[in-house]
């Protein structure tokens, strides 16, 4: 989402428990499709297909990289990197398997806390940041040694 401050980018992005957000709503939409496909069996007969779903939340404020899902206190910065399996990655950002779009949106509502805040004159509460959302989710077929991996960044700016 992008706007000015006060636009209300962030509540179109998280949104509340009472109306839910695009971050949330796509979550829910892809933990719905996780389960179908893990309902249908394969033309030999065997069960559906295994899905994992790992997320993380950051932030990039001032050009720094901020792991809002630490449960360490970590406060550093974090670097991104090419890595060799999975691209383009941020270094030591915490990855959580999430099972429900209930935990990944406590998961966003935790991170969001965490997120640098300072008033402006439209905004007393004013993110000061940008937050990204991406969720991998890797399908593997039943009987097959290799795995597809699809990642997307929600982002609210």
């Amino acid at each position: 989402a992008y706007g000015s401050t006060g636009a209300g980018k962030t509540f179109t992005m998280i949104g509340s428990a009472e109306d839910p957000g695009v971050m949330l709503r796509t979550v829910k939409e892809l933990f719905d499709s996780a389960l179908e496909l893990r309902s249908v069996s394969t033309e030999g007969g065997s069960a559906g297909r295994s899905i994992s779903v790992r997320c993380c939340f950051l932030e990039v404020y001032n050009e720094n990289l901020r792991d809002l899902l630490s449960s360490d206190g970590r406060e550093g910065f974090l670097d991104i990197r090419e890595d060799p399996e999975r691209g383009t990655a941020v270094a030591g950002i915490t990855e959580t398997e999430a099972e429900s779009a209930e935990e990944v949106a406590e998961l966003l509502r935790r991170g969001n806390q965490r997120r640098t805040t300072e008033p402006t004159a439209m905004n007393v509460t004013s993110s000061r940041s940008h937050a990204v959302l991406q969720i991998m989710v890797r399908q593997r077929a039943p009987g097959d040694a290799g795995s597809m991996l699809g990642k997307l960044s929600l982002i609210d700016l």
